[in-house]
């Protein structure tokens, strides 16, 4: 019979890993490898769960800005996401600014990427 990934067993797999992130941000890494690879019912979950750890990183996280700076393909809804997660509860930083500014130049031409910077951009 084929394994089939309900969304307990995708929460069970996550959580572990996720309480992990905190500590070693360079695991945020191999999640977005994950994402990549996954079909889009795991990507769902992936997204809901990833508020408590994005935040505790934060935005002055290197892992974090490094993904930014070079989003793997595939995972820009990903990278949106985080950045919404990083951008709620504070301005972004000048360094998330300058990073998604140049993501969109140079590689996804979605406006939804800049809404969270939009304020902050220079004109």
């Amino acid at each position: 019979s084929k394994d089939v990934w309900t969304e307990d067993s995708i929460h069970l797999c996550l959580s572990l890993y996720l309480n992990l992130i905190s500590s070693n941000h360079y695991l945020i890494q191999s999640l977005v490898t994950i994402y990549t690879a996954v079909d889009k019912n795991i990507k769902r979950v992936i997204l809901q769960v990833l508020e408590i750890p994005i935040r505790e990183m934060g935005m002055t996280s290197p892992e974090l800005l490094k993904l930014i700076k070079n989003c793997p393909q595939g995972a820009e809804a990903l990278i949106t996401r985080i950045i919404h997660i990083l951008t709620q509860q504070m301005p972004p930083s000048h360094e998330i600014v300058e990073k998604i500014r140049d993501l969109y130049h140079t590689r996804i031409l979605d406006v939804r990427l800049l809404i969270p910077v939009l304020a902050s951009l220079e004109k």
